[in-house]
């Protein structure tokens, strides 16, 4: 009779019918998984929006930086200028100085 109800308990199983003690486990799993998935989507929303953060501060760096490029070749440009009109103002100066002596 015992090897019976093995047998029976081997095709209750096969079925998929669980004893109330697999069930209770089971439940138990399901639960835990449950829990690490709703960790796992917490933190997954987390750095998503770290990550739009981040993006947007690095698109700020990178217009800053644009402006800070740009107002770079304006102040190289008046340097330049300034360099020229020295130069220009050093050519005069030398000429009248030749022409007084």
């Amino acid at each position: 009779e015992f090897d019976l109800q093995k047998m029976e308990q081997k095709v209750a199983r096969g079925l998929g019918e669980r004893s109330d003690e697999e069930k209770v486990q089971l439940q138990a799993r399901i639960d835990e998984l449950k829990q690490d998935l709703e960790s796992q989507q917490r933190k997954r929303k987390s750095l998503a929006e770290q990550r739009k953060k981040m993006q947007v501060e690095l698109k700020n760096w990178a217009k800053r930086n644009q402006e800070r490029t740009k107002q770079q070749g304006v102040i190289q440009e008046a340097l330049v200028e300034t360099e020229l009109e020295i130069n220009s103002c050093e050519t005069t100066l030398d000429s009248i100085k030749k022409r007084k002596e």
